[in-house]
């Protein structure tokens, strides 16, 4: 898969970390509003297995540190 910029960079090595630890967590980054403003995020990834160990589905919680809204 060719990687076209940061974000899709940073998409992939999350991806290696979580399949390969089961779980991970990102930095902080901000997540822009349509209106303006924007949101503090954090987000937390686990994979979800079944019996025999194989990965069913992937969960995650999104977590808001702190909003900016712009009136």
């Amino acid at each position: 898969m060719p990687i076209k910029n940061n974000n899709e960079f940073i998409t992939y090595l999350l991806q290696l970390i979580v399949f390969s630890k089961g779980q991970c967590e990102t930095g902080q980054y901000r997540f822009l509003a349509k209106t303006g403003g924007y949101a503090w995020v954090q987000t937390q990834a686990t994979i979800i297995t079944d019996k025999q160990q194989k990965a069913v589905s992937v969960v995650c919680v999104n977590y808001v540190i702190s909003v900016f809204v712009i009136v």
